[in-house]
Order: C-alpha cells, then structure tokens, then sequence
C-alpha cells in the first residue's frame, strides 16, 4: 500500500521548493525498492538521503520538490509509486495524493523613474487560481497607502493574474517615495497559506514650480529698464544632467554673446533646486520677441530635453511712471512734496498707487501709511494721473529714500506693477545745547551739538567774530562728520574759563551739494560773566526763511 503526506495542500511560488513525504507498506520482504513521486511537467522531485529505512514493513522516504519557473500556475496532485523490487513490473500507485497548489509572480519593477506631470502605475500581480482568495495592501515610506485598485488581466502566455496597482495621474515630485505592495494568500476556509512583498522605488523628476515672477505672476509685462527676478523650481538633476532657461524651440536664453540683460542663478534648499533669472534691466519689445515672447525651464541630457517645466509670458509696458528729478532735503518741522505721474491704463483707469520707503528688511520696504508726518492724495489729469506724498512736520526719523509703485491690471497678464527709481529726502536739524553755568578757573569746559543731514557739508566752531576756532592750547574741535548720512557731531571744549573768555561761541553747519539750498544752520551760546560765575544763555538762528 502507498500513500502521501502532507494532507493539506502545499502553497508555493514557481522556483521555490517543497517537501513530500511517500510512505509505502509491505508484508514481503526484502523491503520497498524504487518509491518516487509522479510528477507534472516542470517540477522535478529529489529523494532525501537516509530516508528510505524499511521498518516494520513500513518505508517513508522524503522528496524535495522543485518548482520551476517553467511551471503553469494551477493545481496539481502528485501520488507517490512503488515496487517491490527495481526489476518488478508489479507497480503500485497511492490512493491518495498531496496538492501542490503553485502560484506565479509578475515580475515588479524594483526602481521607476517618471517626470512630474506624466501618468505613472506601480503594480504587482499573483497568477489567478479560483479556489484561493487574495488580499492586497500597500505602504509608502512605511505609512498605509490606499490609493490602490485591484483588476485582473491576462499576459501573453495565457495566465490570469490578479493585479493590484497603483496608479498617478498626473504623477507629482511629492509622489515620489519607497512603495511596498503586500499580498496575503487565502485558502478556502480564509486561512493565510503565504505572503509575499514587492517593493518598488519611484523617483520623479521635473518641476514643482513653473517659471512665476516675483509675486507669483505666470505672465510678466514690465517697463523698460526694470529689475525683476524669475524663478522656477524641481528635482535635482543627475551628474549627466544639466539645467538651463530655454525659449522657441529648446533654444539656450543665455549665451556668451547675446541677452547680456540676463543674469543666471541657483540654489538647493528642502530638497528641490531653485533656478532665478534676473533680468538686470527690462529690454525693449523687440528683444523679449526674440525670445518667442516666454521662457520656461529644462533639464537636458547631452543637449537633449529630458523635462522641462511651464513656460512664462514675458512682454514690455508701455506705462510710465516718472517722478521729481531730484533728491530732496528739509529743514526740521518744515514740509517737502514727492510727486508720482503715471500714465492712464488702456481703459483710461486710473492705477493702483502705493508710496514705499526703502528698508534693509528681509520681508521687503517700507508701505507708506496716509497718516501722521505723511499724507498722500491722488488725481486724475487729462492724459495722466498724479500722486503726491507729502511729509508733514519733518523730523529725523522720516529721512530715508522713497518710491512709488502704479499696479495696472493688464489684458492677457496678471498685475502689472511698475515703479520708479527711489529719491532720496535729507531732514536736517541741530539739536540745542544744554545750558551750563560755570565759575572763572573752571577747566575742561565742554559745548556739544548733535545734527542729521547729509555728505557733503561742512561744520565748525566760530568765536564771537565768526572766526573758526582750530584745536590749540585753548580750545579742543571734535568734529564726527565721516558718514554719509549722519547723525552728526560737533564739540568744542575750552580748557579754562578766565575773564577774557569770549562772551560768546557760535556752532555752524552749512549744507552742500542737494541741500545748499538750505544754507547754513547755528546755534549759538553766550557767556555772561557775573562774579565768579558765568551762565550761558543759548539761542537758534536760521539765516533763510
């Protein structure tokens, strides 16, 4: 009698092996000769030694069973046979059988390439038997991903397979991640019999952020002779690939002998690239026509494109936007007017008119608010439109170089904003001096005055004749005038108060350059010689009205 072990069915994938137990009974002896398995194309079988001992009239020798990758996936029985001896015809074959049921895997891809905005699947497949059930689950980057479907579909070869995929469409670089597909083998009763991983490695290539202007503008229409930055961004290239702006027809922007308006940079930051071009000074019409009107961004691999992003419109304005020729100063607690013309829209609308004050500030310049030591009012004229920033009650604190910026909104282009060239506004000021009262003898007598302005201008210390007084046994000058824009300081210290000390001292600073205008500024201090004691009255002059 010849039977076979296990009794419940072996799960195995095509090239994986499996072990079998037949076990023959006989009443003769010599003992069993020549048990072996009966076994369906491409599965070949392999005896263990030392497993084929006659016991008690029992022999139980082991097989490996070796799948190949040859093997239709399905359901075979495989029966063990034996006889009595190895010239015996008398065969006997078991009345039962092990079921191998032998499953086939689609080959996964282990690493994928795509470019952002393509359509992209990822998917692995376990040939269809119908009496197993399947059980599909995925990862990304180890978290549960279900953004997957599961199908069926049938390969060249005629086998069925059951699929789980995937699928990107359009595929994004934030896509891109390790993706491990998990299938649970079912038996009839629900129990799992195997489980198998694929993992697929997807890397996208392209760009996250197409070529935009400053503000995010996907079309920029500019004035001639403004400074703007494109930028666009993506994946990092590989050491085969190289970057570049193109035009027309996958055409460099930038070459050794022409567009030398543009400026090329870049910078890896989060993991992306960053790619800024910046037009140093917007080109007339005909130069952007050149460049097809819109640029866009590529990655090339030797002069081929590869990828590349979204193009940009690029165009010039013809608006204008002019304002006072000339850098301004003020006295303190005087008024100075700024004036902004801009030309009308296509509609004849007036514009959008924001007033900035240039900062070193990493978030940007300086809105101007319509309140306090400014105010801002606007009209339409005939052909333009006329905005007026005026600073009221100037102090120190409201020096600095101001700007307007006209925003129009464009037909075929986002906001239009075009501004002028900053202007620089002085406010001069002489703080007073504090009154000292000092004795005959007293030593080390110190005058001091603090001003704001600007380069260039001149400071001194002049004597109750209005002649300069120079550093000597008597007096010490201190002037710190080095800086361009101040503040300012200027000191005079007497080294003893006698009785023929000058009754009076006068400190004088006179603008030049831009503000010469304004002239000289003084403060003057006098002394009053009572007994042993002298007081200093203080007084401001201003020679201009």
């Amino acid at each position: 009698k010849v039977s076979s072990l296990p009794v419940d069915a072996i799960y195995k994938f095509t090239g994986e092996t499996a072990l079998m137990t037949c076990v023959g009974q006989s009443t003769t002896d010599p003992h069993l000769v020549g048990i072996a398995t009966t076994l369906p194309t491409g599965i070949t079988s392999q005896q263990l030694a030392n497993t084929d001992t006659w016991t008690n009239g029992k022999e139980q020798p082991q097989f490996t069973l070796t799948i190949g990758t040859n093997t239709s996936p399905g359901m075979v029985a495989i029966s063990c046979d034996m006889q009595v001896t190895s010239s015996d015809t008398i065969k006997e074959e078991s009345s039962d059988s092990v079921s191998l049921v032998v499953l086939k895997k689609q080959d996964p891809v282990s690493a994928v390439t795509s470019i952002s905005g393509e359509r992209e699947t990822i998917s692995f497949g376990i040939s269809k038997i119908d009496t197993v059930m399947y059980a599909f689950s995925w990862t990304k980057d180890g978290a549960e991903y279900n953004l997957f479907a599961n199908t069926e579909e049938t390969d060249t070869d005629g086998v069925t397979y059951k699929v789980s995929t995937v699928t990107l469409d359009p595929v994004a670089i934030s896509d891109g991640g390790t993706y491990v597909g998990t299938v649970a083998v079912l038996d009839p009763s629900g129990n799992t019999k195997l489980t198998e991983t694929t993992t697929s490695i997807l890397n996208v290539q392209g760009f996250s952020m197409n070529p935009q202007g400053p503000n995010g503008e996907t079309s920029l229409i500019q004035a001639v002779g403004s400074q703007v930055t494109i930028t666009c961004a993506g994946t990092k290239p590989t050491s085969l690939q190289t970057f570049s702006w193109l035009h027309g027809s996958d055409v460099a922007v930038i070459s050794a002998s022409t567009n030398s308006f543009l400026t090329a940079s870049e910078e890896e930051k989060s993991g992306l690239m960053y790619y800024y071009l910046t037009v140093s000074s917007w080109p007339a019409a005909a130069s952007w026509a050149s460049l097809s009107n819109a640029i866009y961004c590529a990655v090339l691999t030797s002069g081929t494109v590869d990828y590349k992003s979204g193009s940009i419109a690029l165009g010039t304005s013809d608006y204008t936007v002019t304002m006072d020729s000339e850098d301004k100063c003020v006295k303190v607690t005087d008024d100075k007017v700024f004036t902004c013309v801009l030309s009308l829209d296509t509609d004849d609308n007036s514009p959008t008119v924001t007033w900035l004050k240039l900062t070193t500030d990493s978030n940007g310049d300086e809105v101007v608010q319509d309140g306090d030591n400014h105010v801002i009012s606007g009209e339409k004229k005939t052909s333009t439109y006329e905005s007026t920033l005026t600073v009221k009650n100037a102090i120190p604190s409201v020096a600095g170089q101001y700007y307007c910026e006209g925003t129009y909104s464009v037909p075929s282009y986002q906001v239009l904003t075009t501004k002028h060239d900053a202007r620089t506004l002085t406010v001069v000021d002489l703080t007073a001096m504090a009154e000292q009262q000092v004795l005959v003898g007293a030593n080390n007598v110190v005058f001091t005055t603090t001003f704001s302005g600007q380069q260039p201008l001149t400071a001194a210390w002049l004597d109750a004749n209005s002649t300069p007084l120079n550093t000597d046994g008597t007096y010490t000058v201190v002037k710190d005038i080095s800086s361009a824009t101040g503040p300012y300081t200027l000191s005079l210290t007497i080294a003893s108060i006698t009785a023929t000390t000058p009754s009076s001292f006068t400190a004088k600073v006179t603008m030049q350059g831009s503000c010469a205008a304004l002239g000289a500024f003084e403060q003057v201090a006098e002394l009053q010689t009572l007994g042993t004691l002298f007081s200093m009255n203080h007084s401001s002059t201003f020679p201009f009205a």
